[in-house]
């Protein structure tokens, strides 16, 4: 259950920034549609490489021990 808390917990935060990153860079900051992409495709990028301990299959079955 913690393991799927964290996932909902990250996929919100994720979910959230997504829609309002592009807006803010356009409308607030005035830069223009080339650099929204580089911004969104940045975060994509920083969000798919980001090494965290819950996104392995391999780390989870070390943490749970080997059943023998």
């Amino acid at each position: 259950m913690p393991i799927m808390a964290v996932v909902l917990a990250a996929f919100l935060v994720i979910g959230l920034a997504i829609p309002v990153l592009p807006l803010h860079v356009h409308q607030d900051l005035g830069l223009s549609a080339f650099v929204v992409g580089l911004v969104t495709g940045s975060q994509f990028a920083a969000v798919e490489t980001d090494p965290s301990p819950y996104d392995t299959r391999a780390n989870l079955i070390v943490r749970a021990g080997r059943k023998t």
